[in-house]
């Protein structure tokens, strides 16, 4: 598990793995991103609202640099009101498939609203004919865009947000795909401006997407819930820390496997956040 700041103290965010352990490229890799909280429906309001993202085949190689900067605003208005960015990159080690980005806002205020969750995920990549030369002149890189957005509404009677998905439940309907078709080891001494010594190339077709292969189960939800609240309750000042992990159920170390919190109590610990 491993945390990744934000510029806004408001936001909290943890990056969670499960799932097999990193495997050699074979190539092409096509690497999946897709939206798994919120999905298009509408939920009960909660002190924190879940938002989770998961990376498919990101495992396939070493660390490669994706920013992913997402927007929370009222449906239908271009005024933000919550906004962040995650670095995937060298500082990261992604070693499972499926990878979550796991986040959360309390900018929603237990109100009543329609939402739009607006994503953009962008990536480095090297042209087929780069070279370590034209990396250390800073050419030869081009960077990839892909946008997407999610509607959501909160209202007070509907259903609590729950993360797990059984297999009647609708996939994520954002989603993105890029496809690479080999990796540049750039020579010792030489990086791209993200400091990592390999590069992508992007390959001239993509697979469609498949988001369907991303099922978050009743133990991946556990997990996560603990996790998104254990980074809620990361004050500096140990005793608020230790009241806010308590109130919450979680031990004051607050450690994962100390806590076990079922894919259940994940709708009552969200309902009932005590965030002091």
């Amino acid at each position: 598990m491993k945390t990744v700041g934000f510029p806004f103290s408001l936001l909290t965010a943890a990056l969670w793995t499960c799932g097999a352990a990193a495997a050699q490229p074979s190539f092409p890799v096509a690497i999946e991103l897709d939206v798994v909280f919120p999905r298009n429906d509408t939920y009960a309001p909660v002190p924190a609202m879940p938002i989770v993202f998961a990376l498919q085949n990101a495992n396939k190689f070493g660390p490669l640099l994706q920013q992913l900067s997402w927007r929370l605003s009222y449906a239908n208005e271009s005024d933000y009101i919550d906004i962040g960015i995650v670095d995937v990159g060298d500082e990261l080690d992604v070693n499972s498939d499926p990878y979550f980005i796991v986040l959360s806002t309390r900018r929603l205020n237990m109100t009543e609203g329609s939402w739009s969750l607006d994503w953009t995920w962008v990536w480095q990549t090297c042209l087929p004919n780069a070279t370590s030369a034209l990396i250390s002149a800073h050419q030869g890189l081009q960077d990839p865009i892909f946008m997407g957005s999610i509607a959501f509404a909160t209202k007070n009677g509907a259903k609590q947000p729950n993360l797990t998905m059984s297999d009647t439940d609708e996939c994520s309907t954002s989603s993105a795909v890029i496809n690479f078709a080999s990796v540049l080891d750039l020579e010792p001494g030489v990086s791209s401006y993200n400091r990592v010594q390999s590069c992508p190339v992007q390959a001239n077709s993509t697979p469609p997407a498949d988001p369907c292969r991303v099922r978050v189960d009743a133990a991946t939800a556990s997990n996560i819930s603990a996790t998104m609240l254990t980074h809620l309750c990361s004050y500096s000042d140990p005793a608020r820390q230790k009241k806010c992990l308590s109130d919450n159920g979680l031990p004051s170390s607050g450690s994962l496997s100390a806590a076990p919190i079922t894919g259940f109590l994940f709708l009552a610990l969200l309902s009932a956040l005590y965030l002091n």
